[in-house]
């Protein structure tokens, strides 16, 4: 306790600058935790990539998995192992992927060791692609025995920004399981949009899919992200009829320069091949 004496000697000064010092490192400690709440909050709620193929796999016969990317922000560039069973699994290949409408580039893939490959992606300028999509196609083909399985994972991945910053992200595999071959064992056929179409039908924007195998491919689920002036505005999927066609009424749309990206086709008598055809479109609307 401060005496007289204390305060005529200072001591007031003394204690006022010590309560000073004292709320100053309060302040800090609260900003520290504030900071690190917000770095915890931000990689919880991380970019998700995943690999996504055919649960089931018919022995001897080929498919396609994708590495899917979920709504990513600024990308720029990509590295990523991706491991199998060899006993199971043969790469025959990669192509390139597409997020936001945009290509992504396979730069470089490579066996790195057995059962292990390594892809290098690198978005082409230096403005950042945003959105979803996938960013590259793994071809597999079978050469394991009905029965056995094998896990398509994701390991060392790294996802880059424009400004060369580390964006989080969770890598997620997928479990693929090896059947018995069909009595005539052929390949599913492929599919893939002919076109994506807008027109403005007062007062909706008009959206339709035509998915081809070069045939209409009807009871087929496609899924979409609607952007306009580059961001996006929905996310929906549609139904194809028997004419292979797929529509959607867009009831808010104003001005502006609208695209659609196709991220993903299901059908279950065909395998969706999104080198082939049109994956995006973008349509300028002026009323």
């Amino acid at each position: 306790m401060l005496t007289d004496r204390d305060l005529n000697k200072g001591g007031l000064k003394r204690y006022m600058k010590t309560r000073r010092f004292l709320l100053a490192v309060v302040a800090i400690m609260c900003l520290v935790v504030a900071s690190l709440s917000a770095f915890a909050g931000l990689a919880a709620t991380g970019v998700a990539v995943s690999v996504v193929a055919p649960v089931s796999i018919a022995q001897d016969t080929s498919f396609s998995a994708s590495i899917n990317v979920n709504q990513v922000t600024n990308f720029d560039a990509a590295n990523y192992d991706i491991t199998y069973d060899p006993a199971v699994l043969e790469v025959t290949g990669v192509g390139n992927g597409i997020v936001g409408g945009a290509t992504i580039p396979v730069d470089m893939w490579a066996v790195i060791a057995p059962g292990t490959i390594r892809v290098i992606n690198n978005a082409s300028g230096l403005v950042g692609v945003n959105g979803s999509g996938f960013l590259a196609v793994i071809r597999f083909h079978v050469i394991g025995a009905a029965g056995n399985t094998s896990w398509i994972n994701l390991l060392n991945g790294v996802l880059s920004g424009n400004a060369a910053n580390n964006i989080p992200a969770t890598w997620t595999g997928q479990l693929v399981r090896v059947s018995s071959p069909a009595p005539t064992p052929t390949p599913a056929p492929y599919m893939w949009a002919k076109s994506i179409d807008f027109a403005w039908r007062n007062p909706v924007l008009l959206l339709t899919i035509n998915l081809v195998d070069p045939a209409p491919v009807s009871n087929a689920k496609v899924d979409l992200e609607l952007k306009k002036n580059g961001v996006a505005v929905s996310r929906f999927t549609l139904n194809t009829n028997r004419q292979g066609q797929a529509s959607f009424s867009y009831r808010y749309a104003t001005n502006g320069v609208y695209s659609a990206t196709i991220l993903r086709v299901t059908q279950n008598k065909h395998v969706w091949d999104p080198s082939k055809g049109v994956v995006s479109n973008s349509y300028t609307l002026k009323k």
